[in-house]
C-alpha cells in the first residue's frame, strides 16, 4: 500500500506529464515543487518521510531523466 505522500507525488508527476508529454520536465518541476517552493513544508515532516519523498524523488529521477 502507498503513503500518502507517495500517492500525491505520483499523482503529480502525472497530471504535469500528461499536461506537458515530457517526463523529464515532469520530474524537473516536481523537484522545483518539493524541494524549492514547498522546501519549508518539507523539512517539517518527519525524518522518515522526508527520506521516503527523496527515495521516491531518486527512483523517479532513474527512470525518467
Amino acid at each position: 500500500m502507498r503513503s500518502i505522500y507517495e500517492q500525491q507525488i505520483l499523482n503529480a508527476f502525472l497530471r504535469i506529464y500528461n499536461y506537458h508529454h515530457n517526463a523529464v520536465w515532469a520530474y524537473e518541476t516536481l523537484e522545483y515543487l518539493i524541494f524549492i517552493e514547498h522546501a519549508k513544508e518539507f523539512y517539517q515532516l518527519t525524518e522518515e518521510e522526508q527520506w521516503e519523498i527523496r527515495n521516491l524523488m531518486g527512483a523517479l529521477k532513474k527512470i525518467y531523466k
